[in-house]
């Protein structure tokens, strides 16, 4: 494999791993916010809203990746 070939599948692992790490966070985030007994507030549901933007963003950022770029055998 080249050099420039083995690069791009790096990248592409970091970026990938990146965004992964993302979308859990958020996930948790929702979810910590999601078990709070008491009526939300504004502030609260504009930062759900904004989470889950965020969460739709990283979505599409990770479809717009694709498959990984490793050659698979078999």
């Amino acid at each position: 494999m080249t050099a420039g070939r083995e690069r791009g599948v790096m990248v592409w692992d970091v970026r990938e791993r990146l965004l992964q790490q993302r979308f859990e966070a958020i996930n948790q985030e929702l979810a910590r916010l999601a078990e709070i007994e008491e009526p939300p507030t504004r502030k609260r549901r504009e930062r759900i809203d904004d989470l889950e933007n965020e969460l739709r963003r990283v979505a599409v950022e990770l479809a717009q990746l694709g498959p990984s770029p490793r050659a698979k055998m078999g």
